[in-house]
């Protein structure tokens, strides 16, 4: 949860610093990645949870059909800023397309989990 806190954290202050004036596309820019992060919090905080009703026998699962070119673009999307930020490139590769059976929510906590750790591992101008 650090991690999402301070990126949010750090682009508020951005935009509310008053020796620097921002234009419209760059305070777009800086709301986005922090509204992106809050998103990433939330799931991170039904992780939580979804962990206490695991160790209880309670976690629900809701499966379908997910495009897998669809899913690599989305989470180029949503991490893109992280590796910009860290100076190091995500590279997404597939094959071909297909159609994954899984949870499209608990999904994200494989993505963040992988990516997380690669950031902490991966030194600057690498590539995940």
């Amino acid at each position: 949860m650090k991690a999402p806190l301070t990126v949010v954290a750090l682009n508020l202050e951005q935009l509310t610093d008053q020796e620097h004036s921002w234009d419209l596309e760059e305070s777009q820019r800086l709301v986005a990645v922090a509204y992106n992060r809050t998103l990433d919090l939330q799931r991170l905080t039904r992780n939580l949870f979804d962990a206490l009703r695991m160790e209880e026998n309670q976690l629900i699962c809701v499966s379908g059909w997910s495009s897998l070119s669809e899913l690599l673009t989305e989470v180029y999307r949503r991490y893109a800023d992280y590796t910009d930020s860290s100076g190091v490139t995500l590279a997404l590769y597939y094959k071909e397309d297909m159609e994954l059976w899984i949870d499209p929510e608990k999904i994200w906590s494989v993505f963040d989990n992988v990516i997380n750790n690669s950031l902490r591992y991966t030194p600057e101008g690498g590539s995940i």
